[in-house]
């Protein structure tokens, strides 16, 4: 992998080594960069073939003089030039909270935008998003209501529960399907719970726990639906508290044997003397549907910033897509094929979090 860094931006490009002529080929690459005064934002994607570099995909991203996007456009190749793709626009109020986000589609044939789907967001008197509703068209001028996530708040800004219902054109109103719900202990999430709507009435599914040692530090998680466990994953720290280095253990539980089987263990070290990014702790984050086929949600009380950031990577490190964490969390992956995949979610203060999906 070489990496090259300016001022304004970045060049990531991948090789890969061929075996039969013993040399080292590019593969891909990806450029990221802003314009002088920040107020524009370019990712491309490229491939290499035929002694030459392609452009597959570009995402322009603007923003406010706050800092906020306010518009993305991302094209791409088709039939070897650069076309409109899909765009969002975001509308902010006075505080710089979003409060609707409009999504369109490019139709090719008719060379003109249409409306894809649009959000509309509600703020308690604390500034949390207490609703989100969207839209899907109706006809050319008008919407009709698809969803709607209703989520409660403790004293102190932690999201304690969301409701998801969907819209009954036919009977003309909302349907429930599914809620989650948070316990925590001071500022440490210790239990998530999700019901789904069956029979009129909430039924319990997979449910979470946490346990932490006296540094506040996440110990052991433990995953199980209703019936029987699930996993559980165990933390071993080895370094100062600073540098957060541990081994993880993962065991998936046999329900058919009742037993406990390794699956995986990962060891990460932060050196003292190496500059490295940090770890957001993964109890603050909720991430769901795993695996999915359309989009992944990322719920974490951060999204208050506004200013949380993501990249998408291959199995073999490539970014393949990035831009600013929605305050649904929602992004769309219906453009990877199938296969795993990794999204590193950043925080303002630049920590970050490594997770892990299956397109399907």
């Amino acid at each position: 992998n070489l990496y090259q860094e300016n001022n304004t931006g970045n060049l990531y490009t991948c090789l890969v080594w061929n075996r039969d002529d013993n040399i080292w080929e590019q593969k891909n690459g990806t450029i990221n960069f802003f314009n002088n005064d920040s107020s524009e934002y370019t990712h491309t994607s490229e491939s290499f073939s035929d002694n030459e570099w392609h452009i597959s995909t570009m995402k322009k991203t603007w923003f406010n003089s706050n800092g906020y996007d306010t518009l993305q456009v991302e094209l791409r190749s088709y039939e070897g030039e650069l076309t409109n793709d899909i765009k969002t626009r975001n509308n902010y109020n006075d505080n710089n909270y979003l409060t609707s986000s409009m999504d369109y589609v490019w139709n090719r044939q008719e060379n003109k935008w249409y409306n894809s789907s649009k959000l509309e967001y509600e703020l308690d008197s604390n500034n949390n998003y207490s609703s989100k509703l969207r839209l899907v068209p109706d006809t050319l001028n008008s919407w009709k209501p698809y969803y709607k996530e209703e989520s409660t708040y403790n004293i102190q800004n932690q999201k304690t529960s969301m409701i998801r219902s969907f819209y009954q054109e036919e009977t003309g109103g909302w349907l429930y399907q599914m809620k989650y719900t948070n316990e925590y202990l001071g500022d440490l999430l210790i239990f998530s719970r999700i019901f789904f709507w069956i029979d009129s009435t909430w039924q319990a599914s997979d449910y979470t726990g946490y346990e932490y040692d006296e540094l506040d530090r996440k110990s052991f998680v433990y995953c199980s639906n209703p019936n029987y466990p699930r996993d559980r994953t165990f933390y071993e720290y080895f370094d100062e508290n600073e540098h957060q280095s541990y081994i993880r253990y993962r065991q998936t539980y046999y329900q058919i044997d009742s037993i406990w089987i390794n699956s995986e263990k990962n060891i990460e070290y932060r050196n003292k003397h190496i500059t490295v990014v940090d770890e957001i702790p993964i109890n603050t984050f909720k991430f769901y549907p795993n695996p999915s086929s359309d989009y992944i949600i990322i719920e974490s009380d951060i999204y208050h910033s506004q200013k949380t950031t993501y990249e998408i990577f291959d199995i073999q490190g490539h970014i393949l897509n990035s831009g600013k964490l929605s305050p649904d969390g929602m992004i769309k992956i219906n453009q990877l094929t199938n296969g795993q995949y990794f999204i590193k979610v950043y925080n303002p203060e630049r920590k970050a979090l490594t997770l892990s999906f299956v397109k399907n």
